[in-house]
């Protein structure tokens, strides 16, 4: 048996390192933005999450990390101006646990609050 996590994620609505393992780093193309209703099994509650379209995979619920790297990737904090473009995915791990990380460019400076995370693919 493995990890209860393992199957909640697994067979969610949203990508997660388990869709990308064994193909990470991966290529994909954000084809839009949007809205989600999102699930906390945690505490039972329903959020709006800000959710990357991508080419061909499920949608990626943006976390600050994930979306600070791609404002520096793409060179813009606006959503909107994301369309179309590329950006690649890759397995970490954060405070212990596996989780998708978009590829940083050299010499991104993080803020001191952001949790520290290291590629594993």
């Amino acid at each position: 048996m493995a990890h209860w996590k393992r199957y909640v994620k697994k067979d969610g609505k949203f990508l997660s390192h388990y869709d990308i393992t064994g193909r990470s780093p991966l290529q994909v193309t954000i084809e839009g933005v949007s809205m989600q209703k999102a699930h906390n099994p945690e505490d039972h509650s329903d959020t709006e999450l800000l959710c990357l379209k991508l080419a061909g995979e499920k949608p990626l619920g943006l976390n600050n990390t994930n979306g600070l790297i791609i404002e520096k990737t793409l060179g813009t904090p606006e959503v909107t101006e994301w369309t179309g473009k590329s950006i690649t995915l890759r397995t970490a791990t954060c405070r212990g646990d596996e989780c998708i990380r978009v590829e940083a460019p050299k010499g991104i400076k993080f803020p001191a609050h952001y949790p520290k995370f290291k590629y594993t693919d």
